[in-house]
């Protein structure tokens, strides 16, 4: 089944209702940027400087809509503009912009908006700057710019400013060739949390007291500490310290689940999980009472006997419940002291650059002297050569190999040498099997013999490259008119396209292990892509409109491969606007779209743009079934009402409007 870029693999799950994930969120289960040059690409007009926006209109538009042609009707014109990709290889959405304004309308200025990936089944995490996340903040007037961003990519946006409650905003996407203005997100006062912290003898205790939001993003990148400290910047963790009294009180705290934990210098730790923070509710004080101090000490060494500096020592409680964890560094001496912990059995992992991971289980509260060693990471070295002798510039991707499963799985580590005699060096693997992807300039991407790697490093893995294979052609719909923007990736014999909507959909690796290459065409339907791997492989040719196909090609070594012209057949859309239980559009809803026939798993979604719109395109004729539910955060998933969803019948070619509601 197709799926064109922007919804490609956009697989979520319903179904879990909040409860439930409420429930797994208290036992500790976690769901795991600066505005860059503006890119050219077609804009919408955006509004003017606005400072301040009628409170009425601040939560969506009215119910009354009038039908808009830019939903994409019939008569929508293809895009045929060159389409800019960044580093990933997706298209570069148009500005994304919006304001922030409190709850009376008027504009808020300076305030912080952070962008992150929405994980969705199926799509891959890209690693947007270093932590994937783009960010900006609001000018005077209290309006915000994104540029550049992925299009079609779900999003998430936080959105902190000081006196106020902070808060995530609706989910978006950028649009390819559109931009967008987002409802404006209206900050709060928010939450309070008072109460007081003393020992057991009932003396107050000047006592710090955090409060710390459970994760909402499904993976975050960064060390524990590298996370509360971006966590703090956001308004995600605060701290304050108690009075004479032992009291303390918490101002501005977002919607959401948090820890609240107590720390005084001799005792032990006290934790409060979870404390729900929802729909308004009014928080009782919070009473805590902090017991004896327990520590686990030691030393982390490396297989020299040589201290370890600054490596990360993490203790996690698993007797008795609740889980209550920890981290501290080691010193320069290599030694460390987890302070602070309650009586129980814990569990202590280390991790440090350079070294493979140590861990010690079952340990008692109050351990002393405890030894950690590491051992070293091992490298490995070879040279990459080519028909002329040694390659001097080139990259190594570095990918496991496992036991059974044929497919390599990727390791996101890619190493880049310039000006080199060939020879290369990869430092610091943990232990495993691997195999290493060479790509260079006018070569075909190449595989290494697959090695394994304990303590000693690995020599003499080299790699031989060839010319690469070089495909031409164009690609056409059936009236022969050309087709820009449509996508050609390289793939295995074994590759089914009809995983792209399958549940795990864009996040599988392709089954013959053909590296990964991926061209558009132009404004003239052609294409060509250059160093392709040779052997026996399918061109995977799909267009956002039209259904894919696959060509079979044998590509040998420095070959120039014509297709001549490939036809494409247009495909059915479902379209339409989506409306709330206020009548008002629904932006940052997903739509849910899923095959009521057909024997292949199929599921798509897609969130609902700043004007109420979405679509489906590029779909086999066949009886769908369509429904759309409100935002929610990453934590809570809702149950659609039954009564929201439709079932529509498309015929190839056919273009079909439905109106969507969401009652929920």
């Amino acid at each position: 089944m197709n799926m064109s870029r922007p919804q490609s693999g956009n697989t979520q799950l319903i179904g879990l209702v909040a409860v439930v994930v409420v429930l797994l969120v208290a036992l500790g289960v976690v769901f795991l940027g600066g505005n860059q040059e503006e890119p050219v690409t077609t804009q919408d007009n955006l509004p003017e400087e606005v400072t301040q926006v009628d409170a009425g209109t601040l939560e969506g538009q009215p119910a009354q809509v009038e039908r808009n042609p830019d939903v994409g009707g019939p008569n929508r014109e293809e895009v045929s503009t060159p389409t800019m990709l960044d580093d990933f290889g997706d298209a570069i959405g148009g500005m994304v912009s919006g304001m922030v304004v409190d709850d009376q309308g008027n504009a808020i200025a300076g305030a912080t908006i952070a962008v992150s990936q929405r994980f969705s089944a199926g799509v891959q995490i890209r690693g947007y700057n270093d932590d994937e996340r783009f960010t900006s903040n609001t000018d005077s007037s209290g309006r915000y710019r994104l540029r550049e961003l992925a299009a079609g990519i779900d999003m998430n946006m936080w959105v902190y400013a000081d006196g106020y409650a902070p808060t995530q905003a609706p989910p978006f996407q950028a649009l390819e060739a559109e931009g967008q203005e987002l409802p404006p997100v209206v900050l709060k006062s928010g939450y309070s949390v008072t109460g007081t912290v003393k020992d057991e003898g009932g003396n107050p205790l000047q006592a710090t007291v955090v409060m710390s939001m459970q994760p909402r993003d499904a993976f975050r990148a960064g060390a524990p500490d590298e996370q509360a400290a971006d966590d703090r910047a956001l308004g995600r963790e605060v701290e304050v310290l108690c009075d004479d009294e032992g009291a303390f009180v918490f101002s501005n705290l977002a919607d959401g689940i948090w820890i609240l934990r107590a720390d005084h210098e001799g005792f032990a730790r006290e934790e409060v999980r979870p404390l729900m923070l929802m729909q308004g509710q009014a928080v009782e004080p919070q009473f805590l009472t902090l017991g004896d101090e327990h520590i686990i000490s030691g030393v982390v060494l490396n297989d020299q006997r040589m201290p370890v500096a600054d490596a990360l020592v993490s203790v996690a409680r698993t007797q008795p419940r609740p889980v209550l964890s920890d981290f501290t560094r080691t010193r320069e001496d290599g030694t460390f002291d987890v302070t602070g912990l309650q009586d129980g059995i814990y569990g202590l992992s280390v991790q440090a650059e350079g070294y493979t991971n140590g861990r010690s289980g079952r340990l008692e509260a109050n351990t002393q002297g405890l030894e950690i060693i590491l051992q070293q990471k091992a490298n490995v070295s070879g040279r990459v050569t080519g028909p002329q002798g040694a390659v001097a510039d080139f990259s190594l991707e570095v990918f496991r190999t496992r036991r059974g499963n044929p497919t390599y799985g990727m390791t996101g580590t890619t190493f880049e040498f310039s000006g080199t005699d060939g020879t290369y060096v990869l430092e610091n693997l943990d232990p495993g099997s691997y195999i290493l992807l060479a790509r260079a300039r006018g070569m075909a991407p190449t595989w290494s013999s697959s090695f394994m790697l304990q303590r000693e490093d690995v020599s003499g893995i080299d790699v031989m490259m060839q010319a690469g294979a070089r495909i031409e052609g164009r690609v056409i719909d059936a009236n022969g008119k050309p087709l820009a923007n449509t996508t050609l990736s390289l793939h295995g014999n074994d590759y089914d396209p009809d995983q792209i909507d399958s549940l795990f959909g864009a996040a599988l690796n392709d089954p013959n292990n053909v590296p990964k290459l991926e061209v558009r065409s132009g404004a003239d339907g052609r294409f060509v892509m250059e160093n392709a791997y040779l052997g026996s492989v399918q061109l995977f040719i799909q267009h956002q409109t039209h259904m894919p196909t696959l060509l079979p090609l044998d590509l040998q070594e420095g070959q120039v491969a014509q297709t001549g012209d490939i036809e494409l057949y247009r495909g059915a859309t479902i379209y339409g606007t989506v409306l709330g239980a206020d009548g008002k559009f629904l932006a940052g809803g997903t739509v849910n779209l899923g095959r009521k026939d057909g024997a292949s798993f199929f599921n798509r979604t897609m969130t609902v743009d700043a004007r109420g719109r979405y679509r489906f395109d590029g779909l086999r004729a066949g009886t769908y079934e369509i429904v759309a539910f409100p935002p929610a955060n990453e934590n809570v998933f809702l149950f659609p009402a039954e009564g929201d969803k439709q079932s529509v019948y498309v015929q190839e070619g056919e273009e079909k409007e439905v109106e969507l509601k969401s009652t929920v």
